[in-house]
């Protein structure tokens, strides 16, 4: 795919990069900067086609694979999952640099590859446009009608799937509706549990407390309006929300997952233990109104540079190989 606006315009010729003959990414056609960056697929079918465009690829073109969550969750444990480590395996070992958008996540690729030939690793966080992220929330007319103000909100981003542990938030929200703790929890996301979920709402009897609004093409008015910002999953890569979160200089509240790297010397958060206990207390910990000074206090400012710096040094150590190999880029 094509790595979209992340070198400088005044660096991009230094780096003339192979362009691949495959389909650019959609959200990344503008940029004119190209080089091969593979990422993990669902199916063996199309693994079995990456792993060809991987063999087809010119020696001298970069080939990335990026990897953006904890793979010791995502594989299982079945017969299936276990082929497919080994299939992951072979195409791992084809690429020069593999990317990781968090270390916790490197580490946990690297004890379950133990015996793997391992190209060059690195942790780079993902790229956001803050400026977009800050003009975006300020369109908050369709927020403004949902999420009522008076109440104190929790807002939550994510799929409605198992790996964010919506399931368990249900009951523990539950739980202390009925010991008097007043809030409102609002999901924005889709996913295959919506009608689960739905049905677990109904059944605990907290419809008018906790809302599943559905997915939404801006949800960062809803995120700018929310008292907190939770993500309290079972298991994270690098979780772009929190990220988004800390744009917006919310009060984050997540549960101890990869996550946590996110909020390194950020001041309005809370990091819970993996449980309904710890969930439970960070939810208690806003409704008593802990947040208030700390929130006054926060003047955060969001940087790329970082990340474009590492991207930069990637290419440039490839092209110094190419280079003693006599190689032209």
């Amino acid at each position: 795919v094509i790595l979209n606006d992340l070198v400088p315009e005044d660096r991009k010729e230094e780096f003339n990069i192979q362009e691949n003959e495959h389909r650019p990414h959609k959200k990344a056609k503008k940029s004119g900067f190209k080089f091969n960056m593979g990422k993990k697929t669902k199916k063996n079918k199309k693994q079995q086609g990456q792993q060809e465009d991987i063999e087809n690829t010119k020696g001298k073109t970069k080939k990335i694979a990026w990897i953006h969550n904890d793979i010791t969750n995502v594989f299982g444990k079945s017969l299936k999952a276990k082929i497919k480590k080994k299939f992951d395996k072979k195409i791992y070992e084809k690429y020069d640099t593999l990317v990781f958008v968090s270390k916790d996540n490197l580490d946990k690729f690297n004890g379950m590859y133990s015996n793997m030939k391992l190209p060059y690793e690195t942790v780079i966080q993902n790229y956001i446009d803050p400026d977009r992220i800050l003009k975006l929330a300020n369109l908050n007319k369709e927020a403004n009608q949902l999420i009522n103000k008076g109440e104190l909100n929790i807002v939550q981003i994510s799929r409605l799937v198992e790996q964010k542990a919506i399931e368990r938030l249900i009951k523990v929200h539950t739980k202390l509706i009925k010991k008097g703790y007043e809030h409102h929890i609002y999901i924005i996301g889709d996913g295959p549990l919506k009608g689960k979920l739905e049905r677990q709402i109904m059944e605990n009897g907290v419809r008018q407390s906790f809302t599943l609004l559905g997915a939404k093409q801006n949800p960062y008015p809803f995120m700018k309006i929310a008292n907190a910002i939770s993500l309290f999953s079972y298991f994270e890569g690098y979780p772009m929300v929190i990220e988004e979160a800390k744009i917006l200089r919310k009060y984050i509240l997540t549960t101890d997952t990869a996550a946590r790297e996110v909020l390194i010397n950020y001041p309005n958060c809370m990091v819970v233990p993996n449980d309904e206990d710890g969930i439970e207390k960070a939810i208690r910990t806003i409704i008593k109104g802990n947040i208030e000074k700390s929130n006054k206090s926060n003047d955060y400012k969001y940087s790329n540079d970082e990340a474009i710096n590492k991207i930069v040094k990637i290419i440039e150590k490839k092209n110094n190989e190419n280079l003693l190999k006599g190689t032209k880029t």
